[in-house]
């Protein structure tokens, strides 16, 4: 008797697509959750990234487009005060185009960079997560000092430092209260010692990609890059 031969299963290259953006944008969903009601929407971000590891990318790489286009208009059209003096100073379009993409790639690069710390530092706990599962736990906490990239869009120095420091103690108290859910670790003393571990390497992994950074930009930069006032500007264009 002669049974129909079976071939692969082939599976249908839309209904592939159509999956892979329903994940990618029920990941966007959880953000409202993580960043206002943490308790519940760690859990929802740990559940989908158990089953979808990677699907946090569309958060990561659109988010850290706020900081790169706000310090681009900050500094290009808006303009900044310098301490003891009432000049308005601004950078040419070309230069604040520099800045703003080095920006991006270094909130990109520095998320990297913390999810292989975050794995350092878990590497005794009982489940070390993958670089993606720390990226991802990365990604969500740094999320206040993206969103706090819109302070860039008007860089005034009561503006900044307040963002500044209001983005950092929310980002801080979302690792606090993400790294055991997320991670699926015990709420207890030495879990919050890990977290005040990552803290403190986060401050040192920030501070170093800030300059790394920065100097990368100097680098690129000669005296027409920046202009003195807006007077001045306006007379270029």
């Amino acid at each position: 008797m002669n049974f129909p031969s079976v071939g692969p299963v082939k599976r249908d290259k839309t209904s592939l697509f159509t999956s892979s953006r329903t994940q990618e944008l029920e990941m966007i969903q959880n953000v409202p959750g993580v960043l206002f009601s943490p308790a519940t929407g760690w859990r929802q971000l740990r559940d989908q990234s158990d089953q979808h590891p990677w699907s946090f990318l569309p958060v990561l790489l659109v988010f850290a487009l706020i900081p790169a286009i706000c310090i681009y208009i900050g500094t290009a059209h808006v303009g900044w005060e310098m301490f003891g003096s009432e000049d308005n100073r601004l950078l040419t379009r070309s230069s604040a185009i520099m800045l703003g993409i080095l920006v991006y790639v270094g909130f990109v690069f520095g998320v990297g960079v913390m999810a292989q710390v975050v794995r350092w530092i878990l590497f005794r706990t009982a489940g070390r997560p993958t670089l993606a599962r720390a990226m991802a736990f990365v990604t969500f906490v740094s999320l206040p000092l993206m969103i706090g990239g819109l302070a860039g869009a008007f860089p005034y120095r009561v503006l900044i430092v307040g963002g500044a420091f209001i983005t950092t103690v929310w980002s801080v108290l979302l690792l606090f209260k993400g790294l055991p859910v997320f991670m699926h670790l015990k709420d207890s003393d030495q879990t919050r010692f890990l977290g005040a571990c990552i803290v403190a390497a986060g401050f040192l992994v920030l501070i170093t990609n800030a300059f790394v950074f920065q100097h990368m930009w100097r680098t690129t930069q000669t005296d027409a890059s920046y202009v003195g006032s807006q007077e001045e500007q306006s007379g270029m264009d």
